[in-house]
């Protein structure tokens, strides 16, 4: 969940195709919005959708900010792998191992269909994101 907005991360219409956006929603209880964080063992996670089996994965690897974030196949390469910053009131950063980025809620939007990015951590709440047993 994004501290930020409260709402939930999304695969977009639920759709089960490589390069879906990931956005954020209103909380409905579907598969695509609940994640299986998977330890990697090496200090990573890969993050999968349950209603897909796919992971999430910053778009062709990219390495900028404002790079999209989508649901892939897993291939085990360092843009699907994320690390997990602890913050101090309970919420987490979830950084891309490939580039260094944070997972980022584009423009601290509020709204519903609001896409999941990469940027450079600022700490905002649109960078923080609460892990909710669902």
């Amino acid at each position: 969940m994004a501290e930020h907005s409260g709402k939930v991360l999304d695969v977009h219409y639920a759709n089960t195709a490589i390069g879906t956006a990931v956005i954020q929603h209103d909380w409905r209880g579907g598969p695509n919005q609940r994640f299986e964080f998977v330890d990697l063992g090496d200090g990573t996670y890969r993050i999968v959708c349950l209603h897909s089996g796919k992971c999430l994965d910053v778009a062709g690897a990219a390495l900028g900010a404002f790079a999209e974030v989508v649901q892939h196949d897993w291939h085990g390469g360092a843009s699907q792998r994320c690390r997990l910053a602890a913050q101090a009131d309970g919420s987490h950063g979830i950084q891309a191992l490939h580039s260094g980025l944070h997972l980022d809620v584009l423009g601290v939007a509020m709204h519903d269909h609001a896409k999941l990015i990469q940027y450079v951590w600022h700490g905002g709440g649109n960078q923080r994101f609460l892990l909710v047993p669902a």
